[in-house]
């Protein structure tokens, strides 16, 4: 996800040494940022204010200027994975763990007690699809319960897609009300 500028007509170019084109440039750019940062702040809103947006995609945006270019950018993974959807898969482990728990969100098994004997999870291989199901043995006896706390597994089903990077419309929009307001 990139927006870039590049002025190529000498006459403009000229038009635009005389105004310092570095510093208009910045202007612009910024405009091209905020209309970015908005876009995921409606994403935000649509998803009932998730921290995520603001944590990660807000904050990922980003512009850069030199000369007569500028350039709007988003440096996250995640951010780019938010607008184009797919399947997510782990990085650096086996298995991916998906709390299964509201409670659980945001936790790591790892760091979590467990109840059992040992102080380890108990591993139980999935009825559906590949993967394992990860939980505590509570109570005594015949009244021993199995309760599952995270789903381990390899990647998960394709995200759903969620455009929230301005298309080429958007932004000849906003470069046409920054030209007949601010310049």
């Amino acid at each position: 996800m990139n927006v870039k500028f590049i002025v190529d007509d000498s006459e403009t170019l000229q038009q635009l040494r005389e105004i310092f084109p570095e510093r208009f440039m910045k202007r612009i750019a910024v405009v091209i940022k905020n209309l970015a940062r908005n876009s995921a702040q409606e994403q935000a809103k649509k998803s009932g204010g998730r921290s995520f947006w603001q944590r990660e995609v807000v904050q990922s945006i980003h512009e850069q200027v030199s000369g007569d270019t500028a350039e709007v950018y988003s440096d996250s993974y995640i951010a780019e994975h938010a607008h184009t959807g797919g399947v997510i898969r782990p990085a650096t482990r086996k298995y991916l763990a998906i709390p299964l728990d509201r409670k659980l969100r945001g936790k790591s098994p790892e760091k979590l007690p467990w109840r059992t004997k040992d102080g380890e999870p108990v591993f139980l291989r999935r009825r559906r699809g590949p993967g394992w199901v990860m939980g505590d043995y509570a109570g005594r006896g015949k009244n021993k319960r199995f309760t599952p706390l995270f789903a381990l597994v390899p990647e998960t089903a394709p995200q759903k897609p969620r455009p929230w990077w301005p298309n080429a419309a958007a932004i000849d929009a906003e470069v046409l009300r920054f030209f007949e307001e601010d310049f």
